[in-house]
């Protein structure tokens, strides 16, 4: 809303005489013994208006009560200290004074239009729509209760039609800047990330040095995997509010992202130095760490944050990946089995811990946690394909064959699970099928008849008629 107009009365005070004035008078208020510095009913109003001009909401609330207590049927006193609880977010006692004002005049669009934002920021927003648009049939030109109306929809999620509105007030030159930013997180929830950069960058071009501006465009080309761009958006942000935190964090996210590990790591170190116990980016600086083979640190800032949240399964599982590469298996299994306790339903864990155990020729073991992953994710088919070579190991060929055909059932094209399924029937000397799986494997994927070459000494282990099988896969392709 537009700044209040006030009388002349205070006119001719300096900032410094009326601040003294106020705090005089907020004595007496507070003081009723004090008469002789009571706020008169002469100046009240003027008083009022004054500290709702200069923003001394709190000020203005107290004197409105004194207003009350000379006029209770003062129409404006109930108006403005509505206004105050407002900008005070004491939005029930703004709606309830609201409604006094509405009682002495139930057509007033602008006191309609307080109350529907009031309203609104209550999250009443059923009420809050029925109001801004009684204001809109009495005054249906009305930009600020439009703008309202937008924000209602926004709130209800109808952000099609919040778009409208906003367009609407495009024109606008007050609310410009603010309904293109809205325009843009609208279409940003949507989904439309084309038309949400868009718009970020009108709202941009109107106030170019809005460091938030460039941090939500940054956002949201992170958001749609343009990260090159993302990161000369966060550039403007730190141009603008060099500590401004999040975009830091962000820019490191982004190179992160792009596989720049080295500058990932640089801005993950730097957003340390203003937040050094920033628990996430602590475990973001450890995994670039990871990636970038950087294990001896990784496992140092792992076990850090482990000795300040003892609970965190990612740390764990983190270290155990870093121990894992440094081929310390049995401690890397210490840390799987650990993250474990706290988190079981994470299939990227469960599937390192049955790698590891693989390594460590644990093989019974690795077929459990294999079997977890496929238990929480039907759908992997590599694990499948792991869990169907190794019971070809153990010569287990019957649960070979049954996940290798789960597999190819729910994964037609999966190369690699016909072939499997094709060595299992050469072992069981069911060659024409075997030369059938094989054959079909070769035509999903050429690289499998080189794969078949290289594999037969474990034909030949099995005493498969090699030269037979050749023929029959020669005559299927």
């Amino acid at each position: 809303m537009s700044n209040l107009e006030f009388n002349s009365y205070f006119d001719d005070e300096s900032p410094d005489e009326m601040n003294k004035k106020i705090r005089r008078y907020r004595k007496a208020v507070q003081n009723r013994n004090d008469s002789e510095n009571l706020p008169s009913p002469d100046i009240i109003e003027d008083l009022v208006n004054y500290c709702i001009d200069n923003d001394k909401y709190v000020e203005a609330l107290e004197f409105c009560s004194l207003w009350l207590e000379y006029y209770p049927s003062s129409n404006d006193a109930w108006v403005k200290k509505g206004i105050a609880a407002l900008n005070l977010s004491m939005y029930e006692t703004a709606v309830s004074s609201f409604e006094r004002a509405l009682h002495y005049n139930p057509n007033d669009a602008e006191i309609l239009i307080y109350k529907a934002d009031a309203l609104e920021n209550l999250d009443e927003l059923i009420l809050a729509e029925e109001t801004v648009n009684l204001a809109l049939r009495i005054d249906p030109s009305n930009d600020e209760a439009f703008l309202i109306l937008g924000n209602i929809y926004q709130k209800k999620g109808n952000y099609e039609e919040a778009v409208k509105v906003y367009s609407y007030l495009v024109s606008n030159e007050e609310f410009k800047r603010d309904v293109l930013q809205e325009i843009a997180f609208c279409y940003t929830i949507i989904g439309d990330y084309k038309l949400a950069i868009e718009f970020y960058n009108q709202a941009i071009d109107e106030d170019p040095f809005d460091f938030e501006l460039w941090f939500n465009l940054g956002v949201i080309y992170s958001q749609n995997e343009q990260f090159n761009k993302a990161i000369d958006a966060y550039d403007m942000v730190l141009a603008i509010q060099d500590d401004f935190y999040p975009a830091i964090v962000q820019k490191a996210d982004s190179y992160s992202a792009i596989g720049k590990l080295a500058e990932a790591i640089t801005w993950y170190e730097t957003a340390l130095e203003y937040t050094p116990k920033d628990k996430d980016v602590m475990q973001q600086l450890a995994g670039a760490y990871a990636d970038n083979e950087e294990f001896g640190k990784a496992i140092k800032l792992f076990t850090k944050i482990i000795a300040k949240h003892p609970y965190n399964y990612q740390a764990y599982f983190g270290r155990g990946v870093c121990l894992d590469a440094l081929e310390q298996f049995e401690e890397a299994i210490e840390d799987y089995n650990r993250a474990l306790e706290f988190n079981k339903n994470v299939v990227e864990l469960w599937y390192a811990k049955g790698d590891t155990h693989y390594n460590l020729s644990q093989r019974y073991d690795a077929v459990d946690s294999y079997k977890k992953v496929i238990e929480l994710d039907p759908f992997n088919f590599e694990c499948m394909e792991d869990l169907g070579r190794l019971y070809i190991e153990l010569d287990s060929l019957n649960y070979a064959e049954e996940i290798l055909l789960e597999c190819a059932s729910l994964s037609p094209k999966h190369a690699n699970a016909y072939y499997l399924i094709g060595k299992i029937k050469a072992f069981q000397k069911q060659l024409p099928q075997a030369a059938q799986f094989i054959s079909d494997a070769i035509k999903l994927d050429m690289i499998i008849s080189e794969l078949f070459q290289e594999e037969k000494e474990d034909f030949l282990e099995k005493n498969v008629d090699l030269k037979k099988l050749t023929s029959l896969i020669i005559e299927k392709s």
